[in-house]
C-alpha cells in the first residue's frame, strides 16, 4: 500500500451508477478511476463487472460483497420504480398512502455503512462535506399546494407563520391564479413553485409538456417565476424528468423513485429531485373520520360539537408528530420537505405548521426556500475535496468550494459526528481534539407494507399517485379509449 495516496477521495471503476448516487447524495468525496496517476488510496468497483483498473499502493473494495449480505441487490432496488401501499400507525391513526416501494434510505444507509467498514478497515477515514451550509445541522420547509383557490385558508396561514415565510414555497396551479395571485402579491416576494397537472390522467409526454408549458407561461404572465414544479399531492415523479426538461426549472418536488429523505440529481442530470415527507395533516384528517360521523373537506367543518372535536384531536396527532419529526431530522442531520394543501388543512389549522417553525427555532435549522435548497445541493455538489494523513493530523484540501455559502465537513466516527468549518483551502486537524455528536438513530416511525407491488409504469406516461389513493380507492389506468376521447375534447376546445 502507498501510504503517500491520499485516504480521499474514493475512486470508482466498474461500479453501478447508482453508487455514484449514494456518494454524492452523502457528500463522500470521489471521483471517476483513470489511467492517470492514483488520486485516491482506495478503489470501489464490482466483480460482476469486471476487474478495477488499481494501480499500484490502491486496495480495491468490492461492492459485490453487499449481494451477499444484504436481502436484495441494493442498487437494482434504488433503481425499481414500481409502487406498493404503506401503513403508518402514528398516536392511534393508521394513516395509508402509495410508496415507492423501496426505502433509498435505509438502503443508502447500509451501503455507507458497508463502505464505511472497509474504509476505515484498510487505514481510511470517512469525512464528507456537510448536507447543510455551516452550522446547520437540518433544513425545513414546507411546500404548500393550492389548487383549490381558498385565499382565506391562504391568508390565515401566513398570518400564523409571518417570520417564517422564507421557509415556505407555495406551489400555483394555473387553474386558480385569478383568485389566488392577488393575495400572494400582497404578502410579498416568495419562492414560488409551479403545481403540476391531475395526477391521475395518463398522458402521453409530449402532451403533457406542451400543457406544463403552457401552465407555466401562464404563472409568469400573472408575475410569478416559479423556480420548480410540485407534483400534485407529493405524488411519484419517477418519469416527470424528461417531461419537465427544457421548461426552465431547477427542480422537482415529490416521491421519487426510491423514497428517500435527501435531494438527488434526476437521470437527465438537469433537474434536482426534492423528495417531501409523505406523510401530511391531510391523511390524519382522512384518518379521523374513519368510523365517525365526521367529514373532512376543504369546506369549513360541521358545527356538530363531536365532529370538531374528532378533527382536532387528529391536529394535535399531527403537530406532536411533525414536532417529533423535526427534532429527530435535527439530530441525525438530515431535512424535513413537508407539503400538504392550504385548503382545509394548513391554512384552517396553523398551529401545526407553527409548532414545527417553533421547534426548528430551538434548533440549528436552516430555515429555507426550496430554491435556496437546490441551490445549496448543486454548489454543495462542485466542491472537490482531498484527505491526507500528516504527521498523526488529518488535512483537508479544498481545491474548489462555494463562495456564496460556508461550507462544512463532518469527520465520522460510526454514529458519532465532528462537524468542523471548511473556511480556508486548507483544514488540518487532530481526531481526539474533536467535539463529537452522537446521531445514532432512535427508531423513528417507519410504514410497514401492505400489498404487493403493482405493475412498473410505462416510461411515456404518468403515474397516478396518492390524491384519490389516500381515500382508499386503488390506482387504475384508464383504458386507452379514455386516453383518446381525453385528448379529442382538450383539442376540440383549444
Amino acid at each position: 500500500m502507498d501510504q503517500n495516496l491520499p485516504l480521499l477521495p474514493l475512486m470508482v471503476d466498474q461500479a453501478p451508477d447508482g453508487l455514484r448516487q449514494v456518494l454524492a447524495q452523502e457528500g463522500i468525496p470521489w471521483r471517476e478511476q483513470t489511467s492517470g496517476p492514483a488520486q485516491g488510496r482506495f478503489v470501489l468497483f464490482d466483480s460482476s463487472r469486471g476487474r478495477p483498473g488499481a494501480g499500484p499502493g490502491q486496495v480495491p473494495i468490492d461492492l459485490a460483497r453487499l449481494r451477499e449480505i444484504l436481502p436484495e441487490d441494493p442498487f437494482v432496488a434504488l433503481a425499481d420504480r414500481q409502487t406498493a401501499r404503506f401503513r403508518w400507525n402514528i398516536g392511534g391513526y393508521a394513516l395509508s398512502r402509495r410508496l415507492p416501494r423501496h426505502d433509498a434510505r435505509g438502503l443508502r444507509r447500509q451501503i455507507v455503512e458497508f463502505l464505511r467498514a472497509k474504509v476505515e478497515q484498510a487505514g481510511g477515514v470517512w469525512i464528507r462535506v456537510a448536507p447543510f451550509p455551516f452550522p446547520y445541522r437540518s433544513a425545513l420547509n414546507a411546500r404548500i399546494d393550492h389548487d383549490l383557490g381558498h385565499a382565506a385558508d391562504l391568508e390565515r396561514l401566513f398570518e400564523a407563520i409571518a417570520d417564517d415565510r422564507g421557509a415556505v414555497t407555495p406551489c400555483l396551479s394555473a387553474a386558480v391564479l385569478e383568485s389566488m395571485a392577488p393575495v400572494l402579491s400582497r404578502l410579498g416576494p416568495l419562492d414560488v413553485g409551479l403545481l403540476s397537472l391531475r395526477h391521475h390522467l395518463y398522458w402521453p409526454a409530449e402532451e403533457h409538456r406542451a400543457t406544463m408549458q403552457r401552465a407555466l407561461t401562464a404563472v409568469l404572465a400573472a408575475g410569478f417565476s416559479p423556480s420548480g414544479v410540485g407534483i400534485a399531492d407529493g405524488g411519484c415523479c419517477c418519469h416527470l424528468e424528461a417531461i419537465l426538461d427544457g421548461l426552465g426549472v431547477s427542480y422537482v418536488s415529490g416521491l421519487g423513485p426510491a423514497y428517500d429523505d435527501v435531494p438527488a440529481t434526476a437521470t437527465t442530470g438537469r433537474l434536482l429531485l426534492m423528495p417531501v415527507h409523505p406523510v401530511t395533516l391531510t391523511m390524519f384528517l382522512r384518518a379521523a373520520c374513519q368510523g365517525s360521523t365526521a367529514r373532512w373537506s376543504p369546506d369549513p367543518p360541521d358545527p356538530n360539537p363531536s365532529d370538531v372535536a374528532a378533527l382536532e384531536s387528529a391536529v394535535d396527532a399531527a403537530t406532536a408528530y411533525f414536532t417529533n419529526l423535526m427534532e429527530e431530522r435535527s439530530r441525525l442531520g438530515e431535512p424535513l420537505l413537508l407539503y400538504d394543501r392550504a385548503a382545509g388543512c394548513l391554512g384552517r389549522y396553523p398551529r401545526v405548521l407553527r409548532g414545527v417553525f417553533d421547534t426548528a427555532g430551538r434548533l440549528a435549522v436552516w430555515k429555507t426556500t426550496l430554491a435556496g435548497l437546490a441551490d445549496w445541493w448543486r454548489a454543495r455538489g462542485q466542491t472537490r475535496l482531498s484527505v491526507v494523513r500528516r504527521d498523526g493530523r488529518l488535512v483537508v484540501i479544498a481545491e474548489l468550494r462555494p463562495r456564496a455559502y460556508r461550507v462544512g465537513i463532518e469527520y465520522c466516527r460510526g454514529r458519532h459526528v465532528a462537524l468542523l468549518p471548511l473556511d480556508d483551502r486548507i483544514l488540518e486537524f487532530s481526531p481526539e481534539a474533536l467535539v463529537y455528536e452522537n446521531r445514532k438513530d432512535l427508531g423513528s416511525v417507519r410504514p410497514v407494507r401492505v400489498d404487493p407491488p403493482e405493475t412498473p409504469i410505462a416510461p411515456g406516461h404518468l403515474h397516478r399517485s396518492d390524491g384519490p389513493e389516500a381515500d382508499g380507492v386503488p390506482p387504475t389506468a384508464f383504458r386507452p379509449w379514455h386516453q383518446w376521447a381525453r385528448r379529442a375534447i382538450r383539442r376540440w376546445v383549444g
